[in-house]
């Protein structure tokens, strides 16, 4: 298995372990970087289970690829992400309320609609495609 396979297979998998967590991975030619954005910062930062995830793929990946470079951060315009290998669905997200505990989905037939008021984000996708909304 390459070190893109490797790192593929192991976001796929932490797709569905975190809800909610945004994944962007580009493989950097120029600086032979294996790049691995993640958002937002309350999973990347705040989870426990995230921290450890993280840490076992970085030693998983350091002894199965030595001589690879690998990057886990927050999404910054210093990274180049024009070779998008793999992402998470992406959703757009746009302020709409005061902070509220509160999550709800209303399927349709075209549509899903998220609402999470305690980060004050919506977030909707139509099937593959994810739209920006405002009010």
């Amino acid at each position: 298995m390459t070190a893109q396979e490797f790192l593929k297979k192991t976001l796929k998998g932490w797709e569905s372990l975190f809800e909610g967590i945004k994944l962007k991975y580009a493989y950097d030619a120029v600086t032979e970087y294996h790049i691995v954005e993640v958002k937002p910062e309350e999973i990347r930062r705040g989870s426990v289970d995230y921290k450890k995830a993280e840490m076992q793929l970085w030693m998983d990946f350091m002894e199965q690829y030595p001589d690879e470079c690998l990057l886990i951060c927050a999404p910054s315009d210093a990274n180049d992400m024009t070779n998008i290998l793999f992402e998470t669905k992406t959703t757009w997200s746009f302020i709409i309320s005061q902070e509220k505990v509160i999550k709800e989905r209303v399927d349709y037939t075209q549509y899903d609609f998220y609402q999470v008021h305690s980060r004050n984000i919506a977030e909707i996708q139509l099937k593959n495609n994810s739209y920006a909304l405002a009010a």
